[in-house]
């Protein structure tokens, strides 16, 4: 008898300890929560600076995309990685994706240099759209997907506009 009530107080204290953690870590969890529900920030903003070809003896051409990035925020933000696209009148034509990227400043600009290849296979579609409809402008649109270090979450950017060219 003296036995089975030890084994009986052991698994109440077991049972009351595993309560006692669930419950610290429901109440860790919640402050996690509220923390990061607090953290709001404003989406940076990117603006594409420049795009040159690379000179090269590969099949697949390089490019030199410049961009600017401003952070509006009055903390840094710290990047990860970043995935992108570019394309022109409806055609995507350059694709890639870095992860060698600075720390943008608490309301402060950087600019972000990424080499990528351009994407041939999409060029005479791009040609042909120019054939059918030949223009002084083209339009562009830059989207990227930029992650940050730590808890911050993910943004994810569009900038749309227009090259003229000058003839």
């Amino acid at each position: 008898m003296i036995k089975s009530t030890d084994q009986h107080i052991t698994t109440s204290a077991r049972t009351v300890g595993l309560k006692v953690t669930q419950r610290l870590a429901g109440i860790v969890m919640l402050i996690v929560l509220v923390g990061c529900a607090s953290l709001k920030l404003e989406q940076p903003r990117v603006a594409l600076e420049s795009i040159s070809p690379l000179s090269g003896t590969s099949l697949q051409p390089r490019v030199k995309v410049t961009l600017s990035i401003t952070n509006p925020n009055s903390i840094a933000l710290p990047l990860k990685g970043m995935s992108y696209t570019i394309a022109l009148n409806g055609v995507e034509l350059i694709q890639g994706a870095s992860n060698d990227l600075p720390t943008i400043p608490g309301y402060g600009t950087e600019s972000v240099v990424v080499v990528v290849g351009a994407n041939l296979s999409a060029a005479p579609k791009l040609l042909l759209r120019f054939l059918v409809n030949p223009t002084q402008t083209f339009d562009y649109a830059f989207k990227a997907k930029i992650d940050l270090k730590g808890p911050y979450p993910s943004f994810n950017i569009v900038e749309a506009g227009e090259i003229e060219i000058s003839r």
